[in-house]
């Protein structure tokens, strides 16, 4: 018997003109939730609203709770513009540790669906390239929703507007010769609730650039993000993060993120406000993503990226 989905309308990933993420130092993990996340109690309605929306899963009977290799099809991508080295795995192969990782992440079983694949020189890794596999549940349905540019450019269109918002979709990369886990995403097809106002000035203000130089728990205030709410995403982020490091230990899950920048490094705060004014003009602000950084004990790290706004998480 097959795991049966119950799929909410839950954390999306937008897939951007058919581009994938570029290659980084550090790996990459864009995941969405597979249990609820306790996090809207005791906040105002329109953040209850918004975590909420986020907190919608995607609830799994476990009628099979061990991995079966599964019996798809797979085909190499329209706009394939790379050549595949002679020491690239098939991506027949790929594609079946693409649903380990699924499974192993999601708890998705991908059985009868098609996969489409497409292989990527590193241009950050020399001689290295990434197998990127995109889950439909039909190889008309992969054909029907890519638009071919030239010149290897495709954009993924969305679904048929008569599929029910809560589809899911989900996509993979690994390491083309290692199969080591570098990306994975649950997407759903619902569209991303627009902004509709040009938040620019309101960072640009006085009021902004205060918002700006807060620090995390000053912003969990602005906000209305509860000590409690913080843990909530914590855990999830470190389940997600233990999925991803397949074979090594998580060491640790801190909030926000260190960059790199021609000044050096500098760290980004966690908690990402969406800035918008009242009646009278005052700058106010809601959640609109919270970021982590996970690190291995080989000191390997992942930044999670929870997106309320989008509807999305991201750990990359």
């Amino acid at each position: 018997m097959k795991k049966k989905l119950i799929l909410g309308a839950t954390l999306a990933l937008a897939l951007v003109a058919g581009t994938f993420t570029a290659c980084t130092t550090n790996d990459t993990l864009t995941v969405s939730s597979t249990a609820p996340l306790a996090v809207s109690e005791a906040v105002n309605a329109p953040q209850a609203q918004q975590v909420q929306q986020l907190a919608l899963s995607v609830e799994a009977e476990t009628a099979k709770d061990t991995f079966v290799s599964p019996n798809i099809t797979v085909s190499e991508a329209l706009w394939q513009y790379d050549r595949v080295p002679a020491g690239a795995m098939p991506m027949e192969e790929a594609a079946q540790i693409g649903a380990r990782y699924l499974w192993d992440v999601f708890g998705v079983d991908i059985d009868g669906m098609h996969v489409l694949m497409l292989y990527a020189d590193c241009w950050m890794r020399p001689s290295a390239g990434r197998w990127t596999g995109i889950v439909y549940r039909t190889e008309e349905e992969s054909i029907a929703n890519v638009w071919l540019l030239g010149d290897g450019i495709a954009i993924m269109t969305p679904v048929d507007a008569d599929v029910d918002a809560a589809d899911r979709r989900f996509n993979f990369t690994i390491d083309s010769t290692t199969g080591e886990r570098m990306e994975v995403a649950s997407h759903s097809n619902a569209p991303s609730a627009p902004i509709l106002h040009d938040t620019q000035p309101l960072w640009e203000s006085v009021r902004g650039l205060e918002i700006q130089a807060m620090s995390d728990s000053q912003l969990a205030d602005f906000v209305g993000l509860t000590p409690e709410q913080i843990d909530a995403y914590t855990q999830k982020a470190t389940a997600f993060a233990e999925a991803h490091f397949e074979s090594t230990t998580l060491k640790s899950v801190e909030l926000g993120r260190i960059v790199g920048t021609p000044n050096g490094t500098m760290r980004l705060q966690g908690i990402q406000p969406l800035l918008d004014t009242d009646e009278n003009g005052n700058i106010f602000g809601t959640l609109s993503g919270i970021e982590f950084t996970a690190t291995d004990y080989d000191g390997r790290q992942v930044v999670i990226s929870i997106s309320v706004s989008r509807d999305s998480i991201q750990i990359w």
